[in-house]
């Protein structure tokens, strides 16, 4: 038997809350590197660190066959928000 659209509609509406779940755990995180860069005097913009998420992301995508672009433009979107969280 084949399943439901609604049901699947469901499976997905659980993923998006856990991906948001995620994303606001992400920034409480993002509010202590601020908090650790101002008391250390570091700039908030790390282009080596940004650099190293790209690539990681880069084989996460390819490992999990997910799109790679897709991948680098949501963590693209993602990181700047983070950077203005730490302006």
């Amino acid at each position: 038997m084949m399943t439901s659209l609604n049901t699947l509609r469901k499976k997905i509406d659980e993923q998006d809350k856990i991906i948001l779940e995620a994303l606001a755990k992400r920034f409480e995180i993002v509010q202590l590197v601020k908090a650790y860069k101002q008391e250390h005097n570091i700039a908030p913009l790390q282009n080596d660190r940004r650099e190293e998420i790209q690539e990681k992301n880069k084989i996460f995508a390819e490992t999990h066959k997910l799109n790679p672009k897709m991948v680098a433009e949501i963590f693209e979107v993602i990181h700047t928000y983070s950077v203005k969280e730490q302006e």
